[in-house]
Formats: C-alpha cells, sequence, structure tokens
C-alpha cells in the first residue's frame, strides 16, 4: 500500500489523560480512508505520529490488508510542515 497524502483534522489532547484522538484521512490508490483515532500521548510528545500509528493499526485490521501474504513496508518519505485545527 502506498499512502501518498495524509492529513489530520479535529486533533484534540486531553493531557490529564495523557490521550490525543483525531480523524486520519489516508489517500492510497486513488482510494480516500478517513478512520477516527484515539491513542496514548507518547513520552516523546509527538501526538501527530501516534494518531498515524493508530491509523496503520486500524489498516492492519481491515480485512483486504489483513489476508494479504505480507505485512507491506511503510515508510515515511516526506513530512510537509502541518499546522494544527482549530
Amino acid at each position: 500500500m502506498d499512502v501518498i497524502e495524509v492529513s489530520i483534522s479535529q486533533m484534540r489532547e486531553t493531557p490529564a489523560c495523557r490521550r490525543v484522538c483525531g480523524v486520519v484521512s489516508l489517500v492510497s490508490g486513488g482510494r480516500n480512508i478517513v478512520l477516527q483515532c484515539d491513542a496514548p500521548i507518547p513520552d516523546t510528545g509527538r501526538s501527530r505520529a501516534a494518531l498515524l500509528r493508530d491509523a496503520f493499526r486500524q489498516l492492519d485490521r481491515m480485512p483486504e490488508h489483513r489476508n494479504q501474504a505480507q505485512r507491506p513496508q511503510r515508510k515515511l518519505i516526506a513530512a510537509p510542515q502541518m499546522s494544527r485545527d482549530a
């Protein structure tokens, strides 16, 4: 699976619970996949990365991806500066 575009919106951090949630949109092969994600905030504070990990975890559970003979390799090849949504 080649993800060519990633967008994160409605991102909310809850410091008291150390959780982050948001909507992750992935564009892959002409398909737009939208996932509601929720993850613990890592000690490094990289909330966006935590949401992306949760999005790929959810993709791995989808039947069309889960039944592949070999798990696809994922590599971030470009990360443009993203602004926070209000």
